[in-house]
């Protein structure tokens, strides 16, 4: 993750010199999924929100499904199920649209994995009580 983290900080820097709006928007998503990777939730959620709102005002489409996947599985890992849950409705809604299959069952897996945690959680509660 440290070669990554370095490569996503300095495609930052070139998109910012050069003015590169779409790249920087990558390269805040890249920089955010990182972040998130390292358990810096917080921060990455910031990159990548960043990141995926400079893409979507650009209209760049490439990264997007994949880059609100990274965004709910860092959400879902800061705790905020609810929230990774609805930007999974939004990916998959954009991905089922263009037909994407493979990003379409990535993001199926990936809810599969969340409501599963889920699940267990609310198990354990009742167990306890």
């Amino acid at each position: 993750m440290a070669i990554a983290h370095k490569y996503a900080e300095r495609a930052l820097q070139v998109a910012r010199d050069y003015g590169l709006t779409q790249w920087h928007g990558y390269g805040l998503v890249l920089h955010g999924r990182v972040l998130a990777g390292q358990g810096h939730y917080g921060e990455g959620i910031t990159h990548l929100r960043e990141g995926l709102s400079i893409l979507l005002a650009s209209g760049a489409m490439i990264l997007h499904s994949t880059g609100l996947s990274w965004l709910a599985w860092a959400l879902w890992h800061h705790g905020q199920v609810e929230e990774a849950l609805q930007v999974l409705n939004e990916a998959l809604h954009i991905t089922q649209d263009k037909g994407l299959l493979l990003s379409t069952l990535q993001l199926w897996l990936l809810k599969g994995e969340i409501l599963l945690s889920v699940g267990r959680a609310r198990m354990a509660d009742s167990r306890g009580q």
